[in-house]
């Protein structure tokens, strides 16, 4: 198969300061443009309650919680009058009255209350239409109230009872994670033969028909080789020969997941098990260079091993991956060569795929 060599996608750098809802942020040379008209993950929702959380979400600072009927709320985390930030205030009701002032901003952002004036104001803080769906809470960062119906979230994650999540912070543009996780080639090169095997990577993935614009997915399955982690999971040795197929997916700027299937390739007739796994990646922009991705492993049976021992042994995977996405971001933010090109190979077309994917959403936001 030819190799083909792509330049890098170039855009224009802006400042962080606060945008209207709709504009396109670009990115710097090389990076994913963050996308507004998107739903984004911000929190698992067992942990959003009473309290007041703050997380930023394409350079917009938000504040969260839940309303006194369960009721997901979120708005701009900076106070309309001198912009301290609302997350260090207190609740009233369900009502933010912020901790400098005393500026009180009801669920709806409008400010309900301002020393030594009388009455509602004609002023008050952005409020961001918000959803819990599967085991997160969603935000809209574009422009009306957005349509649920555009949550990228697979049903199927209901439907998988038994498994753990997790957050993990990237020092990186969120498409650097995206193609991370569409190019599982570097399982074995990066984590080594615990993790995947030589014959897996050496094994190319073959594109599957997307149904929209957005989707990105590929299939790859491998037989007879070892995957060591799986194979404990399953409370093998790790000696234990398998075939895995998997199926990967990218739902546009926010959503990677994918199903792995495993089969016993020694024989013996007795299935795997757990024999098939859903893993699911929120992918949500911090920043053009930072990176909140929210993850889920399900299973359709019970572990053999704790969940907390699994959940332990993705996290060192993830702590690797951490480290060379960090060093790779910092290294194209201080190339600043003109006519500079990557050279890609076929198991980098789903993420080249998709970075036409995000070029022609943020294309879109422009018009």
């Amino acid at each position: 198969m030819p190799v083909s060599t792509e330049k890098i996608q170039t855009g224009t750098p802006e400042s962080a300061a606060r945008r209207k809802p709709g504009g396109t942020i670009s990115a710097p040379a090389g990076l994913g443009p963050l996308i507004r008209e998107a739903w984004y993950v911000i929190a698992a929702s067992e942990d959003v309650g009473r309290e007041l959380s703050s997380i930023t979400v394409l350079n917009e600072p938000l504040v969260f919680f839940r309303a006194e009927d369960g009721t997901p709320v979120v708005l701009d985390d900076r106070c309309a009058h001198r912009r301290f930030s609302l997350a260090k205030g207190h609740l009233k009701g369900d009502a933010i009255q912020c901790g400098y002032h005393g500026f009180t901003f009801d669920r709806t952002g409008a400010c309900v209350f301002a020393p030594a004036v009388s009455g509602k104001q004609n002023f008050g803080v952005r409020h961001y239409p918000a959803v819990d769906r599967g085991p997160w809470l969603w935000v809209w960062m574009g422009e009306g109230a957005g349509d649920r119906a555009d949550i990228p979230l697979p049903d199927e994650i209901e439907e998988v009872e038994h498994g753990f999540r997790g957050y993990t912070f990237n020092p990186c543009n969120y498409l650097m994670v995206h193609e991370n996780l569409l190019d599982l080639t570097h399982l074995y090169y990066l984590h080594g033969p615990s993790v995947s095997s030589e014959e897996y990577a050496n094994t190319p993935p073959k594109l599957l028909p997307a149904p929209d614009s957005r989707h990105v997915g590929y299939v790859r399955s491998v037989s007879g080789t070892s995957f060591k982690l799986q194979s404990i999971f399953c409370g093998a040795d790790g000696s234990l020969k398998l075939t895995r197929t998997e199926e990967n997916w990218s739902r546009g700027p926010a959503l990677n997941f994918g199903w792995i299937k495993f089969e016993r390739d020694d024989g013996i007739d007795e299935p795997v098990r757990p024999s098939r796994q859903m893993v699911v990646h929120a992918v949500t922009p911090q920043t053009e260079t930072s990176t909140h991705q929210f993850w889920s492993f399900r299973f359709n049976e019970p572990l053999v091993v704790s969940e907390d021992e699994a959940a332990d042994a993705i996290r060192k995977v993830f702590a690797e991956d951490i480290e060379v996405l960090a060093v790779q971001g910092r290294l194209i933010a201080e190339d600043t060569r003109t006519g500079v090109v990557e050279n890609s190979v076929p198991s980098d077309v789903p993420g080249l795929r998709l970075r036409r994917a995000l070029q022609r959403m943020a294309a879109a936001e422009k018009k």
